[in-house]
């Protein structure tokens, strides 16, 4: 057999063992599509729309933060008989019909906004608005049924209107009008679609990273603590560390190793790259080397973080993996707890992860 030959059947093989799954209908799993997603947010328009349209002096506008969020600020007047602000997102027409209503995740400064729907591209006319709180400084994720949103006309609600017609959502909107004077701030995560109606499959709630991971903090020697059973870790019985080693070309060297029923130790060295330079939470992990060719990357993202890198969350946007991992071999039960806090809020399930054995 040729070198050549050899490598196909390398790459055959591994293809293979690391082939994304698909559903029954031979589909990639994928979630619903998002309406607001500022991580892809390139085709997404949007128009500012203050009160200066009837002599106000308010101001807003909505800018990406860098870190996969938008930030919707400004400053609120009531002079000139004003006394609202917001940004409108065009998101084509969207056929939401399936859908119970809209998730959104936000961090607010305390004040109560407007969600906002509009059925076509005009300007003016009938607006479907609900209203929602925020927590100062707090993230926070509602999910809002369409029968919640009114029908209204230039702040009035139009009680013969028809309902809301959720086949053709084309623009999603953030106003605040709560009369008082001042600068706001809303940064928003995303909005959704949620609640597939009956013989669909289920929502869930996106992966959500945490903020910035600093990776010298980060490296060192962690032990594995909880995770989803995978075929991967078969062999594994105990023990099982992962150590990061940060490396002069940026990326990061990867040793992972556990203990086997025979009383082996079993090693796999692999290789992390940085996909988002901004927050350092989504990685790729390769173990796969094909003459120093590495064709096939997995998902690392870092979704629950101790502050002071005692214990970190790692998942992927399919939910098909996760993992606990610590500094100690075990946490307490109050650490547990709010670490599968962290796990459902992400759209895990508690029951989806076991405990290891003790190390």
């Amino acid at each position: 057999m040729s070198w050549k030959i050899f490598i196909l059947a390398v790459v055959l093989l591994a293809m293979s063992l690391y082939a994304p799954e698909e559903s029954a209908k031979g589909e990639p799993m994928s979630e619903p599509k998002n309406l607001i997603d500022f991580r892809e947010a390139g085709d997404i328009k949007w128009q500012v729309v203050n009160d200066g349209v009837m002599g106000g002096v308010s101001s807003s506008g909505v800018q990406p933060t860098g870190r996969g969020t938008g930030l919707f600020t400004g400053e609120l007047s009531l002079e000139n008989n004003g006394g609202f602000a917001s940004v409108r997102a065009l998101v084509g027409r969207q056929d939401l019909s399936r859908y119970d209503g809209l998730e959104i995740r936000v961090r607010g400064d305390g004040r109560t906004y407007q969600l906002r729907l509009r059925t076509n591209d005009r300007f003016d006319g009938i607006a479907y608005r609900t209203h929602f709180a925020t927590r100062a400084d707090e993230w926070i994720t509602l999910k809002i049924s369409f029968a919640e949103f009114q029908p209204t006309y230039r702040g009035r609600i139009v009680p013969d209107a028809p309902v809301l017609d959720t086949t053709t959502i084309s623009q999603v909107a953030f106003m605040l009008a709560d009369k008082n004077p001042g600068k706001f701030s809303l940064e928003i995560d995303f909005v959704a679609p949620y609640g597939l109606l009956a013989g669909d499959a289920p929502s869930l709630p996106r992966i959500t990273t945490v903020d910035f991971v600093d990776l010298s903090r980060y490296s060192g020697l962690w032990y594995e603590v909880a995770k989803i059973p995978n075929r991967f870790q078969k062999k594994c019985v105990r023990k099982t560390t992962a150590e990061y080693t940060r490396r002069d070309d940026g990326r990061i060297q990867v040793v992972n190793r556990c203990l086997k029923s025979n009383g082996e130790f079993a090693e796999a060295e692999g290789v992390a790259r940085i996909e988002d330079p901004v927050t350092n939470a989504k990685l790729k992990v390769s173990f796969v080397s094909v003459l120093g060719w590495r064709p096939f990357w997995g998902d690392y993202w870092v979704i629950g973080l101790d502050e002071d890198y005692r214990w970190s969350i790692v998942g992927t946007p399919d939910r098909k993996y996760g993992w606990v991992l610590a500094r100690a071999p075990e946490l307490d039960e109050e650490t547990m707890a709010e670490i599968f806090t962290i796990i459902e809020g992400n759209g895990y399930r508690r029951s989806d992860f076991e405990l290891n054995r003790s190390h």
